[in-house]
């Protein structure tokens, strides 16, 4: 009987012991579990932040190409503003060339008239 108390205050000590180490692994279980939720946690929160950050890349993106495309509406724009340009400022020299032309014929016509008047002047003298 003795050794039948023995070997139960044995078994007892033994199953106390895979008691604590099942309470152990248990708690360390625990521990582990809530490391992990922690873990997930801080992920999903860095992944809404990389959301959020591409969002705003996105709308910078948006704002981008939209600034680009009304600035390729300006060059465009400004080119054919230059266009007209080049074709008022050929018109304007032609029509100065005409003018320059004018005021040359006018010129001539002037001294030719001169010259006209001072010999029907002298006819007009060499007669009276």
């Amino acid at each position: 009987m003795e050794n039948k108390l023995k070997d139960a205050v044995e078994e007892n000590g033994d199953l106390k012991a895979a008691i604590w180490n099942l309470e152990a692994e248990g708690n360390a279980s625990q521990h582990d579990v809530e490391t992990m939720e922690e873990t997930i946690h801080f992920i999903s929160k860095r992944m809404d932040l990389q959301d959020e950050t591409i969002k705003n890349l996105e709308c910078q993106l948006a704002a981008q190409r939209a600034k680009e495309n009304q600035l390729i509406e300006e060059n465009l724009q400004l080119n054919e503003n230059l266009e007209n340009s080049a074709a008022q400022n050929a018109a304007l020299l032609e029509e100065f060339i005409t003018l320059r032309n004018n005021d040359m014929n006018n010129e001539m016509t002037h001294r030719k008239l001169h010259e006209l008047m001072s010999e029907a002047v002298q006819t007009l003298l060499f007669i009276s």
